[in-house]
């Protein structure tokens, strides 16, 4: 049995998986840029933390700003705004 305060921790949680989808898509247009584009190594390293800060960055701005609004959604906890099914995380 859980509480208010554990299941906005598993709400949080959730929503900070979705760091690995964003850093999958940037993995995806790494590897596109260097196999397809013929990116070189030197070239990469100068890009490389745009690569991963900004996917890093969105993850966790909506893990924080979702706080207020994680609630039990029947079988886990995860935003329960009311516009939340319509943003596309």
């Amino acid at each position: 049995r859980g509480n208010d305060a554990t299941c906005t921790a598993q709400g949080f949680f959730i929503q900070i998986g979705t760091v690995a989808c964003f850093l999958n898509v940037s993995l995806a247009v790494n590897y596109l840029l260097s196999i397809k584009h013929g990116w070189k190594d030197e070239k990469m390293k100068t890009k490389r933390l745009w690569f991963f800060i900004p996917p890093i960055a969105v993850g966790l701005l909506f893990a924080f700003v979702g706080i207020p609004f994680y609630d039990n959604m029947m079988l886990w906890c995860n935003n329960s705004a009311r516009y939340w099914p319509e943003v596309p995380v």
